[in-house]
């Protein structure tokens, strides 16, 4: 990498190759590979989610979620996302960003324009 950012308390760091942007783990390993044109982590906001920027396009990362209408709310209010879908296909499940402690279903959060 060109560039590693400092983490939070999350230990997600933000990562530069070339002109791309990406995030690591704290042992190196890429939860999303360098290819976008600007990357903000809203971990101390979001705890954890990202928004990221391709084109001068804005979206969000899907995320492993805990389905819970206050974190909902919260990330609506702070980015005017709001989630779209779970996926279908699949029954796979992982640590969810908004509640660690659970885990969570594929969700896709976006906004409308």
């Amino acid at each position: 990498f060109d560039f590693i950012g400092e983490s939070g308390a999350d230990h997600i760091f933000q990562v530069k190759t070339g002109d791309k942007w990406g995030l690591i783990d704290q042992n190196g390993s890429i939860i999303l590979q360098p290819q976008f044109d600007h990357i903000e982590k809203f971990s101390e906001k979001l705890d954890g989610l990202a928004e990221v920027q391709v084109n001068e396009k804005s979206g969000f990362v899907s995320c492993y979620w805990n389905e819970n209408s206050d974190d909902e709310n919260r990330i609506k209010d702070l980015t005017k996302a709001t989630l779209r879908c779970y996926l279908i296909d699949t029954d796979k499940k992982e640590k969810s960003v908004n509640e660690k402690s659970k885990d969570g279903r594929l969700a896709i959060f976006s906004k409308a324009y």
